[in-house]
């Protein structure tokens, strides 16, 4: 989608949601700010920590599994493993629930004349890489960076 204007640049829409606005010339977020293309330099996607979640059920399972094993060669019985299997489980299983329920948060930044700014974070891989190429796009096409 393109918004013509007598006697200035053509403007192209490069990508839209609620939460940024990616054309030729701008980058606009929910909140506002609008960051001109061309003046950003120096993309970097950064991911983010994992939910901490993960951590502690990651713990847990292997502190449970510790203690299984040293109960059973205690015990020296393989009843204990059967028993203590799925305490270990219960928490892997956790972990990997919220893993995937909340997946770390990625985040794009840029040079903003000197300062380093964040333009996007989200946890949609999908929506977030559609952003990535979008600003790189308004970027060639701003001419602040050669295409290849």
């Amino acid at each position: 989608m393109t918004d013509e204007r007598p006697g200035q640049k053509r403007i192209v829409r490069l990508y839209q949601d609620d939460e940024v606005v990616v054309t030729s010339m701008w980058f606009v977020t929910a909140e506002g700010r609008r960051y001109p293309v061309a003046e950003l330099d120096y993309l970097v996607e950064a991911k983010g920590e994992q939910h901490a979640g993960v951590l502690v059920s990651l713990i847990t399972a292997a502190t449970t599994a510790v203690g299984v094993i040293a109960t059973a060669a205690l015990a020296e019985s393989s009843t204990p493993l059967a028993v203590g299997g799925l305490a270990v489980v219960v928490p892997a299983v956790a972990a990997m629930f919220c893993a995937y329920r909340w997946p770390p948060k990625n985040s794009l930044r840029a040079n903003f004349r000197g300062a380093v700014v964040e333009l996007y974070r989200g946890r949609d891989q999908s929506t977030f890489h559609k952003i990535a190429r979008a600003v790189i796009r308004a970027r060639e096409m701003s001419g602040s960076v050669v295409a290849g």
